[in-house]
């Protein structure tokens, strides 16, 4: 994995992977949480299930890498009211970075826009 420059994910649905695969185009590597192995600093992407919970495989990721995480993106749906996207919420407190966006289902073109400016000012 290249320094700076990958997305790790997680998605059942398609809706943060759908998101994610959007920055290959700017170059970074985007990798399914299921395959990565990073070794260097990456930015993770991850929906909420279960009224606000960090889903399984994403916790047990965690408690490999989460010395390398620098940020996290949390996916979700507005309907869920305060719980929307609480997986963020939890990662960021638990792991001591930032939650740089919170975004509704696929996201929009703002969204994309607004990750890629904090994911490259972290590098």
């Amino acid at each position: 994995m290249s320094s700076g420059n990958t997305i790790v994910y997680y998605s059942m649905t398609g809706n943060t992977k759908a998101f994610a695969e959007r920055f290959k185009a700017e170059g970074y590597e985007v990798v399914s949480v299921e395959h990565a192995e990073p070794s260097e600093p990456f930015t993770l992407f991850t929906p909420t299930y279960n009224f606000g919970e960090v889903p399984q495989p994403v916790r047990e990721f965690l408690d490999k890498y989460e010395g390398l995480l620098t940020g996290v993106v949390a996916f979700g749906n507005r309907n869920w009211g305060a719980k929307f996207a609480q997986a963020g919420d939890l990662i960021a407190e638990v792991c001591e970075v930032p939650l740089l966006r919170k975004v509704e289902m696929r996201g929009t073109d703002e969204d994309y826009e607004y990750v890629k400016e904090r994911i490259n000012w972290q590098k």
